[in-house]
């Protein structure tokens, strides 16, 4: 007497299904979990020096492209001290980040 679980059917050209109450909590989890894939995630921090620092980040912006990296590299260590300046390496990533159109 009893149905075999799930009843496929088609009402006013929709694909339904019935499932039994007991399994109704899975089909909320699966929601939750396609929301969760369509949401955006949380930003990743910056691990370039560059992008947490504005004032360096704004002096290479102006001088990449038309300045050598070296020179900007040995600029900005004048103008922002050996700390604050990124390594040829970083600056180089930042400097394909923009070209890119990826930097924030």
């Amino acid at each position: 007497m009893f149905a075999e679980y799930p009843i496929h059917a088609t009402i006013a050209g929709v694909a339904v299904v019935t499932i039994p109450l007991s399994d109704s909590d899975l089909i909320e989890k699966r929601s939750r979990l396609e929301k969760l894939g369509k949401t955006e995630r949380y930003p990743v921090p910056p691990r370039s020096p560059i992008e947490v620092d504005a004032e360096v980040k704004a002096f290479l912006m102006e001088r990449l492209g038309k300045v050598d990296v070296m020179d900007i590299i040995s600029e900005c260590k004048q103008h922002f001290g050996s700390k604050r300046t990124p390594s040829r390496t970083a600056a180089y990533a930042f400097w394909k980040r923009l070209r890119n159109g990826s930097s924030r």
